[in-house]
């Protein structure tokens, strides 16, 4: 999955910086700066920590970060915010499946508002 949504969203003409384990994303995030990125999306569920506890470190390092987070959960994005209202660390939802334009379009939403 992780090498699909990199492989559309630089179809698309995104720089994308993909991990696959959490803490390696937070080394780059906390250690490089990540100075060209403005969006993070995350699964809910990887090794190692939540997608929830991601977005709290990721927003700790860097505030300015919108932070997405994608679940296979077979709920609406209404449904999600109802059971799981977004915090300050998480800025949106998308729930898998998605499609290509799906994807492009939530980060170009975001893209706006930065």
């Amino acid at each position: 999955m992780l090498a699909t949504i990199k492989m559309s969203l630089e179809r698309s003409g995104y720089l994308v910086h993909a991990f696959s384990d959490p803490s390696l994303a937070l080394k780059h995030i906390r250690e490089d700066g990540c100075k060209d990125c403005s969006l993070i999306i995350s699964d809910l569920r990887m090794e190692g920590m939540t997608g929830i506890e991601m977005a709290y470190h990721v927003k700790k390092a860097r505030s300015d970060l919108r932070f997405v987070l994608m679940s296979a959960m077979p709920i609406s994005k209404d449904e999600w915010r109802d059971i799981v209202p977004m915090s300050e660390n998480i800025d949106d939802f998308i729930p898998k499946p998605f499609t290509r334009k799906q994807l492009v379009q939530l980060v170009k939403r975001w893209e706006k508002e930065t």
